[in-house]
């Protein structure tokens, strides 16, 4: 029927003419989008790399001429057609600029889209060589970046190390948390690691040497067999206690994990997600790839509240301690820190317990430990603080006036009978620092 239609038009036209108008009208149907990229100066920049997601799916779209001419100047096809989309430029790494890669979002782009001038920031080129003991470069480590002001995790430009073991990346000025991620690394398993680094002015940091990995590796389930996903998986070293860097670090979709640790002695730690309580697994050697015997999770109970300052409003921060009453043996627990809103929630098996409250060092506030806690359902403790006598370093708390026993007083020797948290609430304030 079409072709019938088109008949005339072809007899009067001619083949070659009706061939220039079909193409005419698919060129017209494309998707454009245009603009120039510059510097800090307004001077253009060649060589950027134009990439595009969508806005709401996070899908990569499929492009044609993604890149700038001498002119900073692109005009990119849209393949997948009109939509909303987020709009990143990367410019040549380092020598060759220091430019930053810059982003905009939720662009709308119809037909053809003029984005107009967009202007790259200045950054620090960051240099250094990573390799393995005896000097042997490394290729494949990635480098991540996190703004230590903000969080913010910037995107890089030449962030992989090339066969040379060199790594050459653009990096915001200011402090940085810089991660060497060695997931992608093919030729053997090493342990990533973690510095802070001040981007002032370009830097060559020299060699980094990696040390050798091994895996660690698991399955967490619950008591029916049920694979646990999203439990978080934790190492400790066992002689400082500080905290190991681990990547990729919680269970998939079938409850297991895995991740890399250098050769050492480590207490792991699992925090699976509400209400499943944590565990320790203290004393773990490793000297070589190690499987965890298969994790079974319990259920636990939810022991919330609020912490909150005797001149009033919250108090974030607060780090929250459990014991059990009668051995004083602390319990693990997971985001055991009060909040901005100063709420807090852990989870901890049915029992009787202490609960102590800790702010950071330097708060001039008193801890605040509430004994006989006795958690049998979901429970609310809330407490309040108070100055620490002495100002810095003291350790006793100003008790503000209250009336001793009674519902919602402070627990506390001498203050009634032993706080009952199951499913009710109670108050804790001006108890003696511990």
């Amino acid at each position: 029927m079409l072709a019938r239609s088109l008949q005339p038009l072809v007899r009067a036209l001619g083949p070659s003419a009706l061939g220039l108008l079909l193409l005419s009208s698919a060129l017209s149907a494309q998707t454009f989008l245009t603009g120039v990229v510059v510097d800090g100066s307004g001077n253009p920049v060649p060589g950027v790399n134009v990439d595009l997601k969508n806005s709401f799916t996070g899908d990569d779209a499929t492009l044609l001429n993604d890149g700038t001419n001498a002119f900073g100047q692109f005009v990119t096809t849209i393949v997948d057609g009109p939509g909303v989309y987020d709009v990143f430029f990367k410019p040549p790494a380092p020598p060759t600029t220091s430019l930053l890669v810059g982003r905009v979002d939720q662009v709308a782009v119809v037909g053809t889209t003029d984005m107009g001038a967009t202007a790259l920031e200045l950054g620090a080129a960051l240099t250094c060589r990573l390799v393995a003991p005896g000097g042997i470069p490394v290729a494949g480590v990635d480098l991540d970046v996190v703004v230590e002001e903000t969080g913010e995790k910037p995107l890089l430009s030449g962030e992989t190390s090339n066969l040379f073991g060199v790594l050459v990346a653009a990096v915001p000025f200011g402090k940085l948390e810089l991660t060497f991620d060695t997931q992608s690394v093919l030729t053997a398993v090493y342990a990533p690691q973690r510095r802070r680094f001040t981007a002032a002015a370009d830097t060559d940091l020299g060699d980094i040497q990696l040390d050798p990995g091994f895996t660690v590796e698991g399955v967490v389930r619950t008591s029916l067999l049920v694979p646990v996903q999203g439990a978080d998986f934790d190492a400790y070293d066992s002689l400082t206690g500080e905290r190991v860097l681990t990547l990729n670090d919680n269970t998939d979709e079938l409850g297991e994990f895995e991740v890399v640790l250098p050769a050492g002695q480590y207490d792991l730690e699992l925090c699976p997600p509400a209400p499943f309580l944590a565990q320790e697994f203290p004393g773990v050697t490793v000297t070589g790839n190690v499987l965890v015997p298969p994790v079974t999770v319990q259920t636990g109970v939810q022991l919330s509240g609020q912490v909150s300052h005797v001149l009033g409003g919250p108090v974030g921060g607060i780090d929250v301690d459990v014991r059990t009453q009668s051995t004083g043996e602390g319990l693990p627990l997971c985001e055991d820190n009060s909040n901005g809103q100063g709420a807090y929630s852990v989870y901890v098996p049915p029992g009787v317990y202490k609960v102590i409250f800790s702010p950071p060092a330097g708060s001039l506030l008193a801890p605040v430990t509430v004994e006989n806690v006795v958690v049998a359902a979901a429970a609310t403790l809330d407490v309040v603080l108070s100055p620490a006598r002495g100002g810095p370093g003291g350790v006793s708390p100003v008790a503000p006036p209250r009336k001793p026993g009674g519902a919602g007083s402070p627990a506390g020797p001498g203050s009634g009978p032993p706080p009952t948290a199951g499913g009710g609430s109670q108050g804790a304030s001006g108890l003696e620092g511990q």
